[in-house]
């Protein structure tokens, strides 16, 4: 899995840690690049479920795509575009 210390932003701020356990474990697959069949078979949950996560996911952090859940985790600095876009939706 990937290392509990990615999922914190450059300023120490724990924005993925608002996510569930099972969330996070979905997250950590998307970061491998796992597709939604290979998450749910990796969990033994239903595909449904894994569409259920990853749309949760994606709601709770502010992202659009399965690539910028990627990016928050492995770099932080995603967490300052979802700030900026946040900022100019305003």
């Amino acid at each position: 899995m990937v290392n509990e210390d990615l999922l914190y932003t450059r300023r120490g701020d724990s924005y993925l840690f608002d996510l569930t356990p099972r969330e996070r474990e979905v997250a950590q697959l998307i970061v491998r690049g796992y597709s939604n069949p290979q998450i749910a078979d990796a969990l033994t949950i239903s595909r449904e479920t894994v569409k259920t996560h990853v749309s949760n996911i994606l709601s709770k952090l502010g992202l659009v795509s399965r690539h910028e859940v990627r990016q928050a985790i492995i770099s932080p600095a995603t967490h300052e575009m979802r700030e900026q876009r946040e900022a100019y939706q305003r």
